[in-house]
């Protein structure tokens, strides 16, 4: 018997074996009289069919009757039956194996009965109900009392999260405007606008380039680049047109949604690999929230793994487990005392060990003028400081700074034009 994870969030739905990733799939379907496509397929597609087109099946997880049905699909339960089916068959399930799902906070009673119901069609042995970020969270230690972000293809949800002896959900919140869907819409426009402003021509105005302006889009997001700028090129006919889209324009474009957060973030925050890789967003949360502190990818499979006989329960007895056995608490400590483990520019975050020089071979994608050894970072048991090359201008969150400063989590660097944030990644594995 093996134990499988299913982690449900249809921006990347995953499922583990013992805790290694062994298939994945975006929650996206391609319905056609003769064919289904399912996943990175369709997001290929999505643009040039957008009536056969469907994302909401994994975010709705109800019954609702499709607009456009293909064989054996008629609503959405019937795509979730699908592609839980083909997600299975990658991982290579069995009759013998278990399955624990990890779901959002948000998911209701009806959602997780629906979900239950359609995995016994499919003969899975589901063996438990977690919320997945209380099982993020229980690998490291963390504050008192804190909230779990995370990003879906239609919602962020917010979970807050008391720590003592055991980590305990208290409540949930999710913000609909900050979505994967909503920000690559938005991307998709501020693209199409500087087409028409450089070449005259509307990418929009045509479904096959359309497809091309998202799919560069959404390779952008999924590749995690720290390039200063995406270009696009789209071909029409016997034409190809081509423009360069400062990063920076995205990113200040996704800040006006990420604002829209601010009346439910609050507190230290613990973020997962999702929410950090959106472009900006774990530097505008440290604008006004001290402690930010991102998860590894598999801190969910390892929370899982790690609690699997509290979370399994059987039969009519399935539960949904929403507090487990804390890892510990981290009690607040002096800023100066709260020391960095990586130094991140965009959405790039490089570790700093026992020291790392701030230039182009840890950034690659650095302007060519960037003074390349000017500062370095240092780090000891008790403190990180800042060693700067005489003659170097640069500031520390806002203020001058001066050869040995010590730094603290959360702190930003500047120089050269260019802003850097001083973070502690957890260690979820």
């Amino acid at each position: 018997m093996t134990l499988f994870v299913l982690d449900l969030n249809d921006a990347e739905l995953r499922m583990s074996r013992e805790g290694a990733i062994v298939a994945r799939s975006r929650g996206f379907a391609l319905i056609d009289q003769d064919e289904l496509l399912l996943g990175d397929a369709a997001v290929r597609q999505f643009r040039l069919h957008p009536r056969q087109a469907n994302n909401l099946f994994w975010h709705r997880l109800n019954s609702e009757t499709l607009s456009h049905r293909g064989k054996d699909v008629a609503n959405h339960a019937d795509l979730v039956y699908r592609h839980l089916r083909a997600l299975t068959e990658t991982a290579k399930f069995t009759a013998d194996d278990e399955l624990i799902i990890a779901a959002p906070a948000t998911t209701s009673t009806d959602q997780l009965g629906l979900l239950l119901g359609i995995a016994q069609q499919l003969g899975l042995k589901v063996a438990g109900l977690v919320d997945a970020g209380v099982a993020a969270a229980a690998t490291t230690q963390t504050p008192e009392r804190f909230s779990f972000i995370d990003v879906s293809l239609h919602r962020m949800s917010v979970t807050q999260i008391a720590s003592a002896e055991q980590l305990q959900r208290t409540g949930s919140v999710e913000v609909n405007e900050v979505s994967l869907s909503a920000l690559l819409e938005a991307w998709v426009n501020v693209i199409a606008d500087r087409f028409v402003r450089e070449t005259r021509f509307d990418p929009l105005a045509n479904a096959a380039t359309e497809q091309q302006v998202y799919n560069q889009v959404f390779d952008w997001l999924a590749a995690a680049t720290t390039a200063p700028e995406l270009a696009i090129e789209v071909g029409h006919g016997a034409n190809a047109r081509r423009i360069d889209v400062p990063a920076g324009v995205l990113i200040d474009k996704a800040a006006n949604r990420y604002r829209l957060t601010e009346t439910v973030l609050d507190g230290p925050l613990l973020l997962s690999h999702r929410a950090a890789a959106l472009p900006g967003f774990v530097a505008a949360l440290r604008t006004r929230v001290e402690q930010v502190t991102v998860c590894e990818p598999n801190a969910i499979f390892a929370g899982v793994v790690l609690n699997s006989n509290a979370i399994r329960s059987s039969g009519d007895g399935l539960r949904f487990v929403t507090r487990l056995p804390s890892a510990g608490v981290s009690r607040p400590v002096a800023p100066a005392q709260t020391l960095p483990t990586h130094v991140l520019w965009g959405h790039r975050a490089v570790p700093i060990n026992a020291g790392i020089t701030i230039g182009r071979d840890a950034f690659p994608d650095l302007p060519a003028t960037f003074p390349d050894s000017a500062v370095a970072i240092a780090r000891s048991a008790d403190a990180v400081r800042l060693s700067v090359a005489a003659g170097t201008a640069l500031a520390v969150d806002g203020a001058p700074a001066r050869d040995g400063a010590e730094l603290r989590c959360g702190s930003a660097i500047e120089l050269a034009g260019v802003r850097f944030a001083l973070i502690e990644v957890a260690n979820g594995a």
